[in-house]
C-alpha cells in the first residue's frame, strides 16, 4: 500500500478567488450542478455553491488527472457525493464550506467526512446543552472564555465530520453521538450503527475557523493540509 493510501489529503481554499470569473469557470460544472445552483433564491448562496463545486472538480482533477468537466459526480440516496471513475474506484471525498472558506478531503479506500466552521458569536451554552452528549457538555462546561468557544466549534465539526463519513448526514439524534474531547483522536460510533467505527480528530486550518476529519474504520492516519489556489479561468 502506498503512502497516499495511509493519509488524508485536505485542501483549503478561499472560494472568493473564483468570483471575478465565476461565469467562465462554471463551464466545468455538470448540468445537474447548474440546475441545482439555479434553485438558490439568493445570489450569494448560488455563487458559494458554484465556486465550491468548481474547487471540488479542480481538486479531483489534481488527484486523478481527469479534466474537471469530464468528472462524473453522483449522489447516494442519503445525499453523499461520490466519484464514478474506473481508474480511481477507491477514491473517497468530502466537502464543506463556511463563510468564505472551502475544505475538501480526499481519502483512498476509507469513507471520509470533513467539516469546517467559522468561529463566531453564538449562544454556545444553549446549543451545547441541546445537541452535545453528556461527556461533551462536561468538557465544554469545564472551560471558559475563548477556550470554551473554540471547544464548542471543535466539537461541532467533529460531529458533522462523523455524520458525513457515515454518509447519511445528521439523520439521528445528534446528542447521542459522542465524539470525545476536542483535539484528540477518538473512536466514535454513529447511533444506530454499532458495526462501523469512525476515528475523528480536529485539524488546525486558520485562527478563525475550526475543522475536523473523520475516517470509517481507520485509526492511524496522517493529515496533509494544503492551501489550494486556482486559476481564475480554466478549460
Amino acid at each position: 500500500m502506498s503512502q497516499k493510501d495511509l493519509s488524508v489529503q485536505l485542501f483549503l481554499a478561499d472560494w472568493h478567488q473564483i468570483l471575478p470569473t465565476i461565469h467562465e469557470c462554471s463551464v466545468v460544472l455538470s448540468k445537474a450542478e447548474n440546475e441545482r445552483a439555479a434553485l438558490f433564491h439568493k445570489r450569494r448562496y448560488a455563487e458559494e455553491f458554484i465556486a465550491c463545486r468548481i474547487l471540488l472538480r479542480k481538486v479531483l482533477y489534481s488527484v486523478t488527472g481527469v479534466s474537471p468537466e469530464k468528472l462524473e459526480i453522483l449522489y447516494t440516496e442519503q445525499g453523499k457525493p461520490y466519484l464514478v471513475l474506473d481508474s480511481h474506484k477507491d477514491l473517497k471525498f468530502s466537502i464543506s464550506h463556511s463563510s468564505n472558506m472551502c475544505l475538501i478531503g480526499i481519502s483512498h479506500l476509507h469513507e471520509i467526512g470533513v467539516d469546517i466552521e467559522k468561529i463566531r458569536p453564538l449562544d454556545h451554552s444553549t446549543l451545547s446543552a441541546r445537541f452535545y452528549s453528556k461527556a461533551e457538555i462536561a468538557n465544554y462546561q469545564s472551560l471558559q472564555g475563548d477556550e470554551q468557544e473554540l471547544a464548542f466549534f471543535d466539537t461541532w465539526t467533529r460531529k458533522e465530520a462523523c455524520a458525513k463519513a457515515n454518509g447519511g448526514g445528521l439523520r439521528f439524534k445528534i446528542s447521542e453521538l459522542d465524539t470525545g474531547k476536542p483535539g484528540t483522536l477518538f473512536k466514535s460510533f454513529v447511533p444506530g450503527n454499532c458495526k462501523d467505527s469512525f476515528y475523528v480528530k480536529n485539524v488546525k486550518v486558520t485562527e478563525s475557523f475550526s475543522a475536523a476529519v473523520a475516517l470509517l474504520g481507520k485509526e492511524n492516519f496522517e493529515v496533509a493540509l494544503s492551501d489550494f489556489q486556482i486559476k481564475p479561468y480554466m478549460q
